[in-house]
């Protein structure tokens, strides 16, 4: 009996301390890394795509974004039978509140389709083209969309920014010259 208890014991100890590690590890092949994403131009298509697909958000600059602007003017308004209360109506009457969703949605959406445009960028720069003026069409595409959403994001949040204003205004002149 003790001979068997022993046995058992040294046979658990033993299984514990060898590793099936490699056994169990497998590579997920529906995650592509990001450094073997783009191999061909036309990865680099649909990521420039990605950042459009961002920008198009309603959370961005798409169709339900004229919340965060003409909402905020005497252009337009919001109508509702049921109530006007609730975050949607804190932009209308000037009542934004730090916990308000929409907003976080928004700041959230617009980083992120500055990220797209940044992935598609470093993308462009790995490939190789067959045709060096899709290369910079797509690299134009890129900048313009990143470009686009930095000018509404200073556009709206520039007192946020304050700190660094002046750095922005020195590094844009130093790149216009």
């Amino acid at each position: 009996m003790k001979k068997t208890i022993l046995f058992t014991a040294i046979l658990a100890v033993g299984l514990n301390l060898t590793s099936c590690e490699d056994f169990l590890s497998e590579d997920n092949p529906n995650k592509i890394p990001v450094e073997n994403y783009f191999t061909t131009e036309n990865d680099v298509e649909r990521a420039v795509y990605g950042a459009y697909m961002a920008l198009r958000s309603g959370s961005c600059m798409g169709e339900g974004s004229t919340m965060y602007t003409e909402e905020r003017s005497d252009n337009t308004g919001r109508l509702d039978n049921q109530s006007s209360a609730g975050e949607p109506f804190q932009f209308t009457d000037f009542s934004l509140l730090p916990s308000n969703t929409y907003l976080k949605s928004h700041w959230q959406a617009m980083y992120k389709t500055v990220n797209n445009a940044n992935f598609a960028l470093k993308g462009i720069q790995t490939v190789t083209f067959s045709d060096e003026k899709e290369k910079d069409n797509y690299e134009a595409e890129a900048r313009f969309v990143r470009a686009l959403v930095y000018f509404d994001i200073v556009r709206k949040w520039l007192f946020i920014m304050e700190p660094y204003r002046s750095k922005l205004i020195q590094r844009s002149r130093t790149i216009l010259q």
